[in-house]
C-alpha cells in the first residue's frame, strides 16, 4: 500500500483483540482506504477524476485521525472485511491445566443427566 508517505504522525496499525484473548493487527490504510472509497464515491458519482483527488485526500486525512478510523471500522467494518489482512500478534500464553488445578474452581451437582 504505503501511498502516504512517511508522515510521523501516521497511524500504522489497528490492533484488534477479541474475547478469547486472540490479537490480530490489521495495516491502518486497508480500513483508510475503505473508508476513502465510500466518500469518493459519495462525493462525486460520475467523475472518476474528482473520486481519484477525494480518496487521495480521505486516505491521507484517516490515516492522521486517531477517531475517524477507529468510528469508520467499528461502525462501517465487519471482521470479514479485515481478517484477509489481519496478522496474528503475540500467543496467550496459558499455564498448563495441572499448573491451574490448586486454583481451579469446583462444584458439584446431584442431577443425573450432567447437564
Amino acid at each position: 500500500m504505503g501511498m502516504t508517505g512517511s508522515d510521523e504522525n501516521r497511524i500504522q496499525w489497528l490492533y484488534i483483540g477479541f474475547p478469547n484473548d486472540e490479537q490480530f493487527r490489521v495495516d491502518a490504510e486497508v480500513i483508510a482506504r475503505d473508508r476513502a472509497q465510500y466518500y469518493a464515491e459519495k462525493d462525486h458519482p460520475d467523475d472518476e477524476e474528482a473520486q481519484e483527488e477525494v480518496f487521495e485526500s480521505e486516505v491521507k486525512y484517516a490515516l492522521s485521525d486517531r477517531l475517524d478510523l477507529l468510528d469508520w471500522v467499528g461502525s462501517n467494518m465487519n471482521w470479514e472485511d479485515l481478517e484477509p489482512h489481519a496478522e496474528k500478534v503475540g500467543e496467550a500464553e496459558y499455564p498448563s491445566h495441572s499448573e491451574m488445578f490448586r486454583d481451579a474452581d469446583f462444584e458439584v451437582d446431584s442431577r443425573t443427566d450432567g447437564q
